[in-house]
């Protein structure tokens, strides 16, 4: 659960409230709020996810460094992230869900990373390899293959 302190000062003491999955505790009853006031919907996640993915296909689509390219790669890897956990969380609501339902959106997230570091670690060989073999990460003036 999310833990959230915020303080303010009292004439004797500080009073604390935790935001977590019951909702707001204070000792004071008036402030209680419901936990449902802090979600979000799960649309504007996944609207955040729409635009980080196309930010990324625009990245990949317009520049021509090839550190760039991989780094929008990877804020579409991001994005799918993103969507996984917002339809996971989203589905754990659903009535009747059980705890292997919930977790399917941790579990992809959890094997997207483990590409996106595979990807990482063999794209930036293959960039090495390009720079010390022509001077220049351009991916217009790589032409290695056409021969």
């Amino acid at each position: 659960a999310l833990v959230v302190f915020f303080f303010w000062p009292n004439k004797f003491f500080l009073n604390w409230v935790f935001v977590g999955g019951v909702g707001v505790t204070c000792p004071h009853a008036a402030l209680r709020i419901p936990h449902s006031a802090f979600a979000m919907p799960t649309h504007y996640y996944l609207a955040i996810s729409a635009a980080l993915f196309a930010i990324g296909v625009l990245g990949v689509l317009l520049r021509r460094n090839a550190i760039v390219i991989f780094m929008c790669i990877e804020l579409m890897l991001n994005a799918a992230n993103l969507a996984f956990v917002a339809t996971a969380r989203h589905f754990a609501g659903v009535p009747g869900a059980d705890a292997a339902r919930a977790m399917n959106g941790q579990v992809m997230v959890f094997f997207v990373m483990t590409v996106a570091a595979a990807e990482v670690a063999v794209g930036l060989a293959i960039i090495v390899a390009l720079f010390r073999n022509s001077g220049s990460i351009d991916v217009d003036d790589v032409n290695l293959l056409k021969y």
